[in-house]
């Protein structure tokens, strides 16, 4: 059996995946593609988010002291 899929722009980070990785779509099964899609969804994620990062950081005692708990 042969599955087609068509990428929105929305989800090219699947594509984008893939051409990175140099990865062989032929032979994968069902299950390996969904792991596949799984990882490019959380490498996307964790790009977005490097890319959003102001770089503060607080650390618990201020954020406990912040929200009124003792610690």
């Amino acid at each position: 059996m042969t599955i087609t899929l068509q990428i929105t722009e929305k989800d090219k980070f699947i594509q984008d995946y893939i051409d990175e990785n140099n990865i062989d779509t032929n032979q994968l099964t069902i299950a390996e593609f969904f792991e596949l899609v799984e990882d490019a969804q959380d490498l996307y994620e964790l790009r977005k988010a490097k890319a959003e990062d102001n770089g503060v950081r607080y650390t618990m005692e201020e954020v406990a002291k912040e929200l009124g708990f003792a610690i």
